[in-house]
């Protein structure tokens, strides 16, 4: 199993507000918001996956259009940063 710590950070932001962060095992699922996971970002506007599979997953900010993905191995802990840019049309 492998972790997966994505950070979601914003340029223009000082103060980090909560953001839900979502993975999923495909773009296709992303996109049709078939996740496997989701949470609340800490303080330090990170969520940690724990006990993934190994493989590719990929994350988006619920409210924004930014994307990303990451492969996950077993054993490690990987750890990315999604820029915010895109806010999603209401």
């Amino acid at each position: 199993m492998g972790t997966l710590t994505i950070t979601a950070l914003k340029k223009d932001s000082t103060a980090s507000a909560q953001l839900m962060i979502c993975i999923a095992v495909s773009r296709e699922n992303l996109d049709s918001k078939t996740y496997k996971d989701s949470s609340w970002t800490n303080s330090n506007s990170a969520v940690i996956f724990r006990d993934l599979q190994p493989g590719y997953y990929w994350y988006r900010v619920k409210g924004w259009d930014d994307y990303g993905a990451s492969e996950v191995f077993s054993g490690f802990d990987e750890s990315v940063i999604l820029w915010l840019n895109s806010p999603s049309k209401p």
